[in-house]
């Protein structure tokens, strides 16, 4: 009980300073991720409207009561719209108020995603059953990792491996019916 003491003492305060940074930085991501939004869609974060539109400049333009009133409601779209932004957050959900979650998509793990459940694999659950058991020496016994990649053509050393020829399609079809048996008389490419 009074290590317990001593660490809270130790450490009291200094955790309110960290969660109100964290917080800020929090709100700068998801600033960050709602600006991008409006960018792509060629909007200005601050009055809601595409630049150099609707609005006169020079020093003695007057500000106009209806642009005003646009702006306003442009303003409050944007903070229901970042609002939007929070609640479809994964890290905006309740009790996760410690935690951000990235929703960036990684170009370099694309290429190593599934796009569908492969044939054998029935549903999803199913699938990351089988990829989450591991593979490899340190995991299976010997017998067990060498029957998994032992290869499953086997060529004797020192025999040539023949080329395979390409066989008739429907694409060479309309071709005489000689064409096609001609290929087939062909020597073999070594002997």
């Amino acid at each position: 009980e009074d290590n317990l003491k001593l660490i809270q003492e130790a450490f009291a305060g200094a955790g309110a300073e960290y969660e109100q940074e964290f917080q800020k930085e929090k709100e700068r991501l998801i600033d960050e991720e709602l600006d991008k939004r409006l960018q792509k869609r060629n909007i200005d974060s601050e009055t809601g409207f595409l630049p150099g539109w609707g609005s006169w400049g020079g020093e003695s333009a007057k500000p106009n009561p209806r642009a005003l009133a646009k702006q306003v409601q442009a303003r409050k779209g944007l903070e229901t719209e970042r609002a939007e932004a929070v609640s479809k957050r994964k890290d905006g959900k309740v009790g996760l108020d410690h935690v951000i979650l990235s929703e960036r998509r990684h170009k370099a793990g694309v290429n190593k995603t599934v796009p569908a459940i492969p044939f054998p694999y029935s549903s999803k659950d199913q699938y990351d059953q089988t990829m989450a058991i591991p593979l490899g020496r340190e995991w299976q016994s010997i017998t067990t990792h060498q029957k998994s990649i032992e290869r499953e053509i086997k060529v004797t050393p020192g025999i040539p491996i023949m080329p395979m020829r390409a066989l008739p399609t429907i694409a060479n079809h309309h071709r005489s019916h000689r064409s096609v048996q001609g290929n087939k008389k062909r020597k073999p490419f070594l002997t």
